[in-house]
């Protein structure tokens, strides 16, 4: 029985979103696409296409970070 509960507790750790990511999907995804590539499903309703954040962190070592990832 314990082995049981225990598998559930992996499980439920597993499933918990890291802060940035939640904050990504919540608020920045629509825009930026899942992927962070510039191409969200409303992209089209802003007057500047939103930027490839893949690409921000790429030219940045690999971290996407403030003031960059907001602009």
């Amino acid at each position: 029985m314990s082995l049981a509960l225990s598998g559930g507790a992996v499980m439920a750790q597993q499933k918990k979103a890291e802060p940035g990511k939640l904050e990504f999907d919540t608020n920045c995804a629509i825009f930026h696409g899942e992927n962070g590539k510039g191409n969200g499903s409303l992209q089209e309703l802003l007057r500047v296409s939103p930027p490839d954040l893949t690409q921000l962190a790429k030219k940045n070592q690999g971290i996407c970070q403030p003031p960059g990832c907001m602009t």
